[in-house]
């Protein structure tokens, strides 16, 4: 089985890690997966996830303004 690190975006989990944690777990908590990336060699996953009640235009927005070179200085 891969590993699966999860950076948690918005809502009460925001800025949170966790890994290992697998879709289940992730909806009991009222997230779902915004993006999923895997390193060579499939490793590693790397997931963000967002509230379930957030649109995709919502988490977009907001993971985008987190990602964004501005906020990543601080």
């Amino acid at each position: 089985m891969t590993d699966m690190s999860i950076d948690f975006f918005g809502g009460n989990l925001d800025g949170q890690n966790r890994s290992p944690i697998n879709e289940e777990e992730l909806a009991s908590l009222g997230y779902r997966l915004y993006k999923t990336t895997q390193t060579k060699g499939e490793e590693l996953v790397y997931s963000i996830a967002v509230p379930t009640d957030w649109t995709p235009e919502e988490s977009n927005k907001f993971v985008m303004g987190k990602l964004s070179p501005q906020n990543r200085r601080r």
